[in-house]
Protein backbone atom coordinates (compact mmCIF):
# COMPACT_ATOMS: atom_id res chain seq x y z
CA UNK A 1 0.00 0.00 0.00
CA UNK A 2 3.03 2.52 0.07
CA UNK A 3 3.40 5.07 2.45
CA UNK A 4 3.12 4.79 6.33
CA UNK A 5 2.80 0.75 5.65
CA UNK A 6 5.49 -1.32 6.68
CA UNK A 7 7.09 -3.97 4.81
CA UNK A 8 8.15 -6.65 7.56
CA UNK A 9 7.88 -10.03 5.42
CA UNK A 10 11.08 -11.36 7.07
CA UNK A 11 9.94 -10.62 10.59
CA UNK A 12 6.28 -11.38 10.77
CA UNK A 13 5.75 -14.92 9.75
CA UNK A 14 2.55 -17.50 9.98
CA UNK A 15 0.51 -16.91 13.24
CA UNK A 16 1.87 -13.54 13.90
CA UNK A 17 0.43 -10.59 13.58
CA UNK A 18 1.33 -6.69 13.49
CA UNK A 19 -0.77 -3.91 15.03
CA UNK A 20 -0.34 0.00 13.30
CA UNK A 21 -2.64 2.37 13.92
CA UNK A 22 -3.23 6.19 12.64
CA UNK A 23 -4.91 9.37 13.81
CA UNK A 24 -7.14 11.90 12.17
CA UNK A 25 -7.53 15.18 13.21
CA UNK A 26 -9.11 18.52 11.71
CA UNK A 27 -7.43 22.06 11.30
CA UNK A 28 -8.66 25.63 10.40
CA UNK A 29 -8.63 26.25 6.61
CA UNK A 30 -5.99 29.38 7.27
CA UNK A 31 -3.87 27.00 9.12
CA UNK A 32 -3.48 24.34 6.12
CA UNK A 33 -0.03 23.32 5.25
CA UNK A 34 -0.15 22.73 1.73
CA UNK A 35 2.04 22.66 -1.52
CA UNK A 36 0.06 25.91 -3.11
CA UNK A 37 1.80 27.98 -0.34
CA UNK A 38 5.60 27.75 -1.47
CA UNK A 39 7.54 30.31 -3.14
CA UNK A 40 10.23 30.68 -5.68
CA UNK A 41 12.85 31.37 -3.23
CA UNK A 42 11.36 30.07 -0.09
CA UNK A 43 14.42 28.54 1.90
CA UNK A 44 14.67 24.31 2.81
CA UNK A 45 15.63 24.05 6.68
CA UNK A 46 16.49 20.88 7.84
CA UNK A 47 15.73 19.25 11.26
CA UNK A 48 18.45 16.98 12.45
CA UNK A 49 17.08 13.23 13.10
CA UNK A 50 18.28 10.76 16.02
CA UNK A 51 18.84 7.80 13.32
CA UNK A 52 16.83 6.26 10.89
CA UNK A 53 13.93 6.68 12.64
CA UNK A 54 11.45 4.67 11.27
CA UNK A 55 12.63 3.52 7.61
CA UNK A 56 14.90 0.92 6.29
CA UNK A 57 15.07 -1.49 8.66
CA UNK A 58 14.35 -4.46 6.66
CA UNK A 59 18.31 -3.01 4.85
CA UNK A 60 19.73 -2.26 8.00
CA UNK A 61 18.96 -5.79 9.58
CA UNK A 62 20.27 -7.46 6.63
CA UNK A 63 23.44 -5.52 6.27
CA UNK A 64 24.27 -6.38 10.01
CA UNK A 65 23.08 -10.13 9.46
CA UNK A 66 25.51 -9.71 6.52
CA UNK A 67 28.38 -8.56 9.17
CA UNK A 68 28.63 -5.20 6.48
CA UNK A 69 27.94 -2.63 9.68
CA UNK A 70 28.93 -2.94 13.08
CA UNK A 71 26.98 -4.15 16.33
CA UNK A 72 28.00 -0.97 17.38
CA UNK A 73 26.19 1.00 14.29
CA UNK A 74 23.25 -2.02 13.92
CA UNK A 75 22.70 -0.46 18.26
CA UNK A 76 22.58 3.23 17.32
CA UNK A 77 20.63 2.44 14.84
CA UNK A 78 18.21 1.39 17.42
CA UNK A 79 17.72 4.85 18.59
CA UNK A 80 14.31 6.19 19.53
CA UNK A 81 12.55 8.46 16.48
CA UNK A 82 13.11 12.23 17.47
CA UNK A 83 9.45 13.41 16.89
CA UNK A 84 9.09 16.83 15.62
CA UNK A 85 5.22 18.04 15.98
CA UNK A 86 5.38 20.34 18.73
CA UNK A 87 8.00 22.88 16.88
CA UNK A 88 6.15 22.39 14.18
CA UNK A 89 2.62 23.03 15.37
CA UNK A 90 4.19 26.01 16.89
CA UNK A 91 5.63 27.18 13.54
CA UNK A 92 2.16 27.34 12.22
CA UNK A 93 0.80 28.81 15.01
CA UNK A 94 2.87 31.11 13.79
CA UNK A 95 2.46 31.14 10.22
CA UNK A 96 6.00 30.85 9.88
CA UNK A 97 5.71 27.38 7.56
CA UNK A 98 4.67 27.29 4.24
CA UNK A 99 5.21 23.48 4.28
CA UNK A 100 7.11 20.79 5.64
CA UNK A 101 8.19 17.04 4.47
CA UNK A 102 9.05 13.92 7.07
CA UNK A 103 11.99 12.70 5.55
CA UNK A 104 11.08 8.63 5.28
CA UNK A 105 11.22 6.29 2.43
CA UNK A 106 12.60 7.99 -0.58
CA UNK A 107 15.05 10.40 1.25
CA UNK A 108 15.11 13.53 1.17
CA UNK A 109 14.73 14.52 -2.90
CA UNK A 110 11.33 12.11 -3.04
CA UNK A 111 9.57 13.26 0.67
CA UNK A 112 10.94 17.14 -0.25
CA UNK A 113 9.17 17.09 -3.75
CA UNK A 114 5.51 16.11 -2.34
CA UNK A 115 5.48 19.22 -0.75
CA UNK A 116 5.91 21.67 -3.43
CA UNK A 117 3.44 22.39 -6.40
CA UNK A 118 4.60 20.83 -9.60
CA UNK A 119 5.67 24.19 -11.49
CA UNK A 120 8.89 24.44 -8.72
CA UNK A 121 11.74 22.46 -8.43
CA UNK A 122 14.37 22.06 -5.51
CA UNK A 123 17.78 23.24 -5.06
CA UNK A 124 19.86 20.77 -2.40
CA UNK A 125 23.13 21.06 -1.34
CA UNK A 126 23.76 17.54 -0.10
CA UNK A 127 27.05 18.90 1.16
CA UNK A 128 25.22 20.77 4.39
CA UNK A 129 24.27 17.27 5.73
CA UNK A 130 27.45 16.26 8.12
CA UNK A 131 26.79 12.53 8.60
CA UNK A 132 26.91 10.76 11.77
CA UNK A 133 29.02 7.31 11.87
CA UNK A 134 25.81 5.39 11.48
CA UNK A 135 24.67 7.15 8.10
CA UNK A 136 28.67 6.96 7.19
CA UNK A 137 28.55 3.37 7.86
CA UNK A 138 25.22 2.69 6.14
CA UNK A 139 26.73 4.78 2.98
CA UNK A 140 29.75 2.92 2.72
CA UNK A 141 27.65 -0.54 2.80
CA UNK A 142 25.38 1.01 0.08
CA UNK A 143 26.41 3.73 -1.81
CA UNK A 144 25.33 7.53 -2.16
CA UNK A 145 22.65 6.71 -4.47
CA UNK A 146 20.87 3.97 -2.44
CA UNK A 147 21.40 5.76 0.93
CA UNK A 148 19.73 8.74 0.53
CA UNK A 149 17.00 6.96 -1.49
CA UNK A 150 16.41 4.72 1.22
CA UNK A 151 17.87 6.53 4.79
CA UNK A 152 17.05 10.09 6.23
CA UNK A 153 20.88 10.73 5.87
CA UNK A 154 20.57 12.56 9.46
CA UNK A 155 17.72 14.46 8.28
CA UNK A 156 14.41 13.99 9.87
CA UNK A 157 12.23 16.87 8.58
CA UNK A 158 12.48 19.57 5.97
CA UNK A 159 10.49 23.03 6.81
CA UNK A 160 10.31 24.50 3.42
CA UNK A 161 10.14 29.05 4.79
CA UNK A 162 10.35 32.57 3.52
CA UNK A 163 13.71 33.40 4.50
CA UNK A 164 12.45 36.38 6.58
CA UNK A 165 10.95 33.60 9.50
CA UNK A 166 14.86 31.68 9.61
CA UNK A 167 15.61 33.05 12.63
CA UNK A 168 12.27 32.36 14.26
CA UNK A 169 12.40 29.02 13.17
CA UNK A 170 16.05 28.37 14.32
CA UNK A 171 14.99 29.35 17.55
CA UNK A 172 11.78 27.18 17.81
CA UNK A 173 13.57 24.28 16.50
CA UNK A 174 16.63 24.57 17.69
CA UNK A 175 17.22 21.12 19.67
CA UNK A 176 17.09 19.82 16.38
CA UNK A 177 20.03 22.11 15.07
CA UNK A 178 18.70 23.45 11.72
CA UNK A 179 20.13 24.02 9.09
CA UNK A 180 19.87 24.90 5.42
CA UNK A 181 20.08 22.64 2.90
CA UNK A 182 18.51 24.61 -0.02
CA UNK A 183 15.82 26.36 -1.66
CA UNK A 184 12.89 26.59 -4.40
CA UNK A 185 14.07 27.17 -7.59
Amino acid sequence: MGGETSELSDIIKENLFDIAGFAVGMVKNEKIISSDNVKRGDLLIALKSSGPHANGYTLIRKLYENKEISEDIFTKTLEPSYIYVDEILKLNEHSLIRSCANITGGGIKANTMRVISNELSLDIDFSQILLSDVFESLKSSVGFDEAFNVFNMGVGMVIVASERNKNAIFEICSKFSPFVIGKVI
